[in-house]
């Protein structure tokens, strides 16, 4: 979700993963087409002319974990580090 409020990620490279890959059920669980709105919404606009194919959605998807992970590492150096990025009513 970090990645999806920073904005588009439209013309950036995909990120050399050297070999890595990930189940997506494993990262989004039952979730899955929960994420892949919010993706399909911060990419496409709320009035897409044309829509995003699912190969380039699922290229947005690895630049968007990419990105996240990146800023994450830079933001969480402790585990309260990482309480305080969870929303709460309060």
């Amino acid at each position: 979700m970090i990645s999806l409020e920073e904005g588009s990620v439209r013309g950036t490279p995909v990120p050399d993963e050297n070999g890595s890959e990930f189940n997506a059920y494993t990262l989004t669980g039952e979730y899955g087409s929960l994420f892949a709105a919010l993706l399909r919404w911060r990419e496409e606009g709320p009035n897409p002319k044309k829509p995003i194919s699912n190969d380039e959605l699922l290229r947005m998807l690895r630049i968007h974990i990419a990105r996240g992970v990146g800023s994450l590492s830079v933001r969480v150096k402790s585990p309260l580090d990482l309480l305080q990025l969870v929303p709460h009513e309060g």
